[in-house]
């Protein structure tokens, strides 16, 4: 963020006025106007007062912390990834938070640890009521890369806060959200970068750059084929609504995804239906796949992405948010009474509890 902008903001937050700031330094305050409106810079002699006087320091003010490289914002989110992993949310946050005190102008940095923090938050085994303030945190920063005037970053930002509205029920808010996206963009540089990188003999780094792409595009697909599935139930089209679970089911199978992705359309559509029997074998899959220790999903066709190595951790750890979602999902309360379901869920919540050791501040 330009200094104009750091000066003006930094002024309102502080409830100063022009003239204040003006008084304060002992020059005019058509000066300072000035500054704000970026016509002339503050003299040299009169930074370190003017910094004081913003309550930040001179580096913050010149921007010098802001113009991070894509290395170095990659390397402060490992970081706060990396804290996020071990499950203390508390930490995760303080973490998060102490980094975008050092840099609080720069949006990607922002909504990237916003983005780390929501995941945290949502494999995390607190109760909706711990989480409340958390998620206040994070819808926070979103609102700020929202107001950045950073326009890809604003749209992705208002994008998730319509997200979490939707979840709240705030629908009004969420479709004046919407309202202010753009419908559909085909602009992705993905495609091209790859052309060019292939061009100059980088195929490898090509087929990584496509390999990515097309994988973070299929839980889009099963998502959206999981919302028709829902609709499709409730026009009473079943013929319909199974030709698109099948549908699902194939594609999981074509691209490797694994056997949690391959049971999420088959629940959907047993829930929708309030088949008992059907949900309770497509949830039993799916918390089998959830138990078992986590690989990469589309590593026996994608062979250019980095291959992590399996993790009994990373798999353990999401049975607990899974199966709290199980419980508060209103379209299984139809399960409650259900003695099957009842041992499902006794069965891995034995498998779920997590240690003493994870702090959750």
């Amino acid at each position: 963020m330009d200094m104009t902008t750091v000066l003006r903001e930094k002024r309102k937050a502080l409830g100063l006025t022009q003239e204040q700031v003006a008084n304060a330094l002992g020059i005019s305050a058509p000066a300072v106007n000035k500054w704000e409106r970026g016509a002339t810079c503050p003299d040299i002699l009169l930074l370190p007062a003017l910094a004081r006087l913003l309550k930040t320091d001179p580096n913050a003010l010149l921007g010098f912390r802001e113009g991070l490289s894509k290395q170095e914002i990659t390397e402060i989110l490992s970081g706060i990834a990396e804290s996020a992993r071990a499950g203390d949310v508390a930490q995760s946050f303080a973490a998060a938070e102490e980094q975008l005190k050092e840099y609080p102008y720069c949006m990607e940095l922002l909504q990237s640890a916003a983005t780390i923090l929501n995941g945290a938050l949502l494999m995390s085994s607190l109760s909706a009521g711990e989480k409340a303030p958390y998620r206040q945190r994070v819808t926070a920063m979103y609102e700020r890369v929202a107001q950045s005037g950073d326009t890809a970053l604003a749209d992705r930002a208002n994008y998730l806060l319509a997200s979490a509205m939707i979840q709240e029920e705030r629908y009004t808010e969420a479709q004046a959200l919407l309202d202010s996206l753009p419908d559909w963009s085909a602009l992705d540089k993905r495609g091209m970068q790859a052309d060019v990188l292939d061009r100059q003999g980088e195929t490898a780094k090509a087929a990584e750059l496509l390999e990515r792409k097309l994988t973070q595009s299929l839980p889009d697909q099963q998502t959206t084929l999981c919302r028709l599935i829902r609709l499709y139930v409730r026009e009473g089209d079943d013929a319909g609504a199974q030709a698109l679970a099948d549908c699902a089911r194939k594609e999981c199978e074509a691209f490797g995804m694994g056997e949690y992705w391959a049971h999420i359309a088959p629940l959907e559509i047993a829930a929708a239906r309030q088949d008992a029997a059907g949900t309770i074998e497509a949830l039993r899959a799916i918390l089998h796949a959830a138990a078992e220790p986590w690989s990469n999903p589309f590593s026996p066709l994608f062979r250019h992405l980095p291959q992590p190595k399996p993790s009994e951790m990373n798999s353990l750890r999401i049975l607990a948010p899974l199966l709290r979602s199980l419980e508060n999902d209103p379209k299984f309360a139809f399960l409650a009474d259900a003695p099957d379901y009842q041992a499902l869920v006794r069965q891995y919540g034995a498998d779920a509890a997590e240690p003493e050791t994870t702090g959750l501040g």
